[in-house]
């Protein structure tokens, strides 16, 4: 099966990974053609281990082999493909705003932590939740925004944010077959 994962924190600050040694971590972690896409913790790889065990896996050996503690979101070639094409505003929504970012969730949160995040939302600005994503539709660009992350993070858990057009990119170089 093809997957995608997702990790948080890559290349942020002093945890500074070349995407071949990403991809050699990867493969010490016993996957099948990792292929690391742009500079942000974002690796396609086949394997043919469950999902939630595949997780804990990559997050022990990939985390061992790079010198820090890792975490990711990994999603199917399928879920990834939906990320791509959701259709999360309308045309009026996105006039003048900043790139769609997907906000996407390890675990589903519970009703009351859902509820609470899309509370998060600045002025002009808009969340909207779809399956295990929270899309972000910031005024401007992320920089500037004043939504508060950290909170974010404290309701929904791990959490790792790309905008659209990278799960676009990536989907259209990787997982435009059907697996």
């Amino acid at each position: 099966m093809r997957y995608v994962a997702f990790l948080r924190g890559i290349n942020l600050g002093r945890r500074r990974v070349t995407g071949e040694d990403l991809e050699g971590a990867f493969r010490a972690a016993g996957v099948e053609h990792p292929a690391s896409y742009q500079a942000a913790g974002n690796v396609v790889f086949d394997d043919r281990r469950a999902a939630v065990e595949l997780s804990e896996h990559l997050e022990s050996v990939v985390g061992s082999e790079l010198g820090f503690r890792v975490r990711l979101i990994l999603r199917t070639a399928d879920q990834t493909r939906e990320l791509a094409a959701a259709v999360p505003f309308t045309r009026a929504e996105l006039d003048g705003a900043g790139k769609v970012q997907a906000i996407m969730v390890g675990e589903p949160p519970g009703p009351g932590a859902a509820r609470e995040a899309l509370q998060l939302a600045p002025a002009g600005e808009i969340l909207r939740w779809g399956d295990r994503v929270m899309w972000w539709l910031p005024a401007a660009g992320v920089s500037d925004s004043q939504i508060d992350l950290g909170a974010v993070d404290r309701l929904l858990g791990l959490t790792t944010t790309r905008t659209k057009g990278t799960i676009e990119r990536l989907a259209k170089k990787y997982l435009s077959h059907t697996d």
